[in-house]
């Protein structure tokens, strides 16, 4: 599977930061305005520690293609905004904003958890972007120490500049297990509509996307099966808030096997293609012990779970990617979305 990751901003708060993200730094927050279609996004401050990781787990960890709207909101000030790196941190390759307003590729660098333009440059763009306007880049890496390859595209045309053929890796063995946005130095700005895939897999799946819109999807009504006890009300109305409200209301299973279906809101934008769907899980378990939850997609009569979730003492999400209908093992249609319903089952 390619699809690995996408995120909206729209159903978590600053302070649900760390639920979705591994490592937070200083100033970081959710903007309910910083997103591109009157909705929230992540907003980076103008200090040298505002950043965020992702670690995630490729099943090709050579290649990672990304794509986010950017819309930087001061003056560029020599800066690195997205990094692809290893699990243990290394910074492989990075890639910056200059003075000037073009984008540059940087190999290496160091500054701890921050963002930092400090390795070698290996390759300079020619398209400025321009303070406060928005836009939509993708960028691909092909990790190698000499035939690596990247390409980066600004709303869907590549910049000739960061076409390059090199050494992309910094570590001594090709390989990456997390990225990281936001900033090193003094600029601000705003990130949306993410997506991160490696190059595994089918297409489209395996390239650019494309200019995406990632969407936060709430239930509106009851599904087939509510057997988990609410707090009050529904059980539906219990997980219906844009935003995580933890112990003000929730659903809970003491026992195994008992599962929970919602309706949900429909696909927002009409005839727009779906590359995939995305649970978020804002769990917790009360006491010491097993747990074990799975995410379910309800097509028609029959559930079909994802894999197990072990959740902490403390809320944290879990996640599960559909990247194809369960029921189909093809691309979401709008109308199998729409009719579907999502919810969650205690295994364990």
């Amino acid at each position: 599977m390619a699809l690995l990751y996408i995120d909206s901003f729209d159903h978590y708060l600053t302070a649900d930061i760390l639920k979705k993200w591994t490592h937070v730094g200083t100033g970081v927050t959710i903007g309910p305005t910083a997103g591109r279609h009157s909705s929230a996004g992540v907003a980076f401050p103008s200090n040298s520690s505002a950043y965020v990781r992702r670690p995630l787990a490729p099943v090709d960890n050579t290649t990672v293609i990304m794509g986010f709207s950017y819309h930087r909101t001061t003056a560029p000030s020599n800066s690195g905004f997205a990094e692809v790196m290893t699990q243990g941190g290394t910074n492989q390759l990075m890639l910056c904003l200059g003075d000037s307003g073009v984008m540059y590729l940087s190999r290496g660098g160091s500054g701890g958890n921050a963002l930092y333009p400090g390795g070698t440059i290996v390759a300079s763009g020619t398209v400025p972007l321009t303070t406060g306007a928005v836009y939509y880049i993708e960028w691909k890496v092909f990790l190698h120490d000499v035939a690596g390859t990247t390409e980066v595209r600004i709303n869907g045309i590549a910049d000739p500049g960061l076409t390059w053929v090199g050494d992309t890796m910094n570590s001594t063995t090709p390989g990456w297990g997390a990225v990281q946005f936001g900033n090193w130095s003094a600029f601000q700005w705003n990130m949306d509509d993410l997506y991160i895939l490696d190059g595994s897999g089918g297409a489209p799946w395996n390239n650019f996307l494309g200019d995406c819109r990632v969407d936060a999807r709430l239930p509106t009504g009851p599904g087939a099966q509510a057997q988990w006890t609410p707090l009050t009300g529904a059980n539906w109305q219990n997980v219906d808030e844009p935003t995580p409200n933890d112990d003000t209301d929730y659903c809970s299973a003491a026992t195994v096997g008992l599962t929970d279906s919602h309706a949900f809101q429909d696909a927002p934008v009409v005839g727009a293609a779906i590359y995939g769907v995305q649970h978020c899980l804002n769990l917790k378990k009360t006491d010491a012990g097993g747990c074990l939850v799975q995410p379910i997609i309800r097509a028609g009569v029959t559930n079909y779970p994802g894999a197990s979730i072990s959740p902490s003492t403390v809320y944290g999400y879990g996640f599960q990617m559909a990247q194809l209908n369960p029921a189909t093992g093809v691309a979401w249609t709008e109308a199998a979305f729409n009719a579907a319903e999502f919810g969650y089952t205690r295994v364990g």
